[in-house]
Formats: structure tokens, sequence, C-alpha cells
């Protein structure tokens, strides 16, 4: 009877330990499982993400929705072309064909020549031409009563400025000349000229304008920065 209880109890002993050691089995496999496979096997779930250790465990996980790239933001409205300028155009106006100016004891044969400026806000310069065909003495030139030459007047001394500042709306020129020397008080000074013209010189700018865009209010409430791009052509 004693030898049948012994053998019960060493046959209890032997299935405990046949248990533990499947037991320990089945944690040691589990361990060495690949985590996808471990994580299956126990019913859990995990987020492998990029740059994290094999098996790590994502604690929080949120979407921002739908991200686009910084250059899909970007508009662009094209502006009508800009076109700004500064020139000079010369006009040239004849006053007269012929004029003969002479001076001695006897009489005094000034000239004068009446011309009009209509638009001396934009004339930029005034020049006396001619051509010099015959002289003797000096001459004086005279704008609005201010002398504006006064010598021999030869051709490589022409075009003659006049100085814009003496101008009006209407002008008068006054040729004139001197008497001749005490020892030649019996000659006569004298000068011929062909073809007395004005040369105007006007300036022509345009150095500003304006060109409008339009933003919405929605868009407007969203831009960050505004750049002008242009290309420069001269």
């Amino acid at each position: 009877m004693l030898f049948k209880r012994q053998k019960q109890g060493q046959g209890g002993i032997e299935i405990s330990v046949l248990v533990i050691l499947i037991a320990m089995f089945i944690v040691i496999y589990v361990i060495l499982l690949p985590p996808a496979e471990r994580d299956e096997l126990l019913n859990e779930t995990s987020i492998t993400l990029p740059g994290l250790p094999v098996g790590a465990k994502v604690i929080l996980s949120e979407s921002p929705g739908n991200v686009f790239s910084y250059s899909k933001n970007i508009q662009t409205a094209k502006i009508e072309p800009i076109h700004l300028y500064s020139r000079d155009n010369a006009e040239t106006t004849s006053l007269v064909k012929g004029l003969r100016i002479a001076r001695n004891l006897l009489k005094d044969s000034y000239r004068t020549i009446l011309f009009t400026i209509d638009d001396i806000d934009t004339l930029k310069e005034l020049k006396l031409f001619m051509l010099v065909s015959d002289s003797q003495g000096r001459l004086t030139i005279r704008l609005n009563d201010n002398i504006v030459y006064q010598g021999f007047l030869t051709g490589d001394q022409l075009p003659i400025t006049l100085p814009t500042q003496y101008l009006k709306t209407n002008n008068k020129l006054e040729f004139s000349l001197n008497l001749p020397g005490v020892t030649e008080f019996y000659k006569t000074n004298y000068y011929l000229l062909e073809d007395v013209s004005l040369i105007k010189v006007h300036s022509k700018t345009k150095k500003e304008t304006e060109r409008f865009f339009f933003v919405d209010m929605e868009e407007n409430q969203k831009v960050k920065n505004v750049k002008l791009h242009y290309i420069l052509s001269c």
C-alpha cells in the first residue's frame, strides 16, 4: 500500500516537471519569434516607422491631412509691358532765306526777326544756324534784348546756342553791326546771311507709369509676400 502511494507521488512530480518544461519551451519560443509573428500570435498590433528600432511601439499617431509642396501655393499675375523712355528730338524751323545787315556813318540797317515758341515746357535746347556768305565788321545778336553773340562771326562758330531762360512765347532776334573804325569811317560794315533757321531740341520723357493687378480678398489673407520679377530691355 505504501509502495503504491510512493509510486503515485513520483508520477505526479514527473508530470509537473514536464508541464514546467513545456511552459518554459513555449516562453522561449515566443521570445525568439520575430516581432510581427509574436504580435500576431499574441493578438497585439504595432506600427513600425522608418528610423525606429525594430519592435518599437508608436505611442501617438496623428494625420495632419493633405500636405502640399510650397510651390503649389505660388501664383503669378502678369502685368502689361511698361515703356519708360527719355529721348531728344531735333526739329529745324526756317526763319528767313536771306538777310543783309549793313552800317556806316550815314545809315544803320539792323534787322529784326520775330518768332514764336509754343512748347517752351518741353524745349530742351534752341540753336540759331545760318550761312555766312560775306562779312565785314563785328556782329551783335540779341534775343529779347539779351546779347547772345558778339564778335566776328564765322562758319566754325555756328550754330549759336540761344539760352532758354531768355525765351518767351513771342520772341525777337535782333542783328546789328558796329561802326567802322576812325581810320575807315568811309567804309561800310556788313553781313550777308542765308538760310537763317532755328534748331529746336525737344526732350520727350516718360519716367513713370502705373499698372494694376487684383488679389481676391480670401487670397489676400493668405499672402505672405509679393515679389516683382521683370526683364529689362534697352
